[in-house]
């Protein structure tokens, strides 16, 4: 939350530090990109910045702006290729990206392998229907 009385006052700057993953979300209930993002609140006189007073962290959802606060440490590990905690709070993408594809297309009753698919960029294995790298965010389809 911000204010401002005569320039004098408090804003938030958010900024996208790395793409987390396509999620299924748990708020919204759509299929969305999630992004770590940096939100720094700011002491401002007469309009202009001049400390900052809180710094945080989190993951949120591309569609409905709803998302998880993470520790300095989570995002630390996240943006080092550790996303395992926020695998535990939205689930694995892989899954979630195949099965929403696999329900609505009634194939056959047996099941086949997903053709191993890997980003251009970093050569992470993609699961079959991501648009997008989970490691480095390359678009990928």
């Amino acid at each position: 939350m911000s204010f401002r009385v005569d320039g004098c006052g408090t804003y938030d700057k958010n900024t996208k530090i790395k793409f987390a993953g396509e999620y299924k979300c748990p708020s919204c209930d759509r299929l969305s990109q999630f992004y770590i993002y940096e939100q720094v609140k700011k002491i401002t006189v007469l309009y202009v910045p001049v400390a900052k007073i809180k710094k945080e962290y989190g993951v949120y959802c591309e569609k409905c702006d709803r998302g998880y606060k993470l520790t300095e440490q989570q995002m630390t590990n996240a943006c080092n290729g550790d996303l395992s905690y926020i695998h535990s709070l939205l689930g694995d993408a892989h899954t979630i990206i195949s099965n929403s594809t696999n329900s609505a297309s009634p194939m056959s009753t047996t099941d086949t392998a997903p053709k191993p698919y890997t980003c251009p960029n970093c050569k992470t294995p993609v699961g079959e229907g991501m648009s997008f790298c989970i490691s480095c965010g390359t678009k990928v389809r």
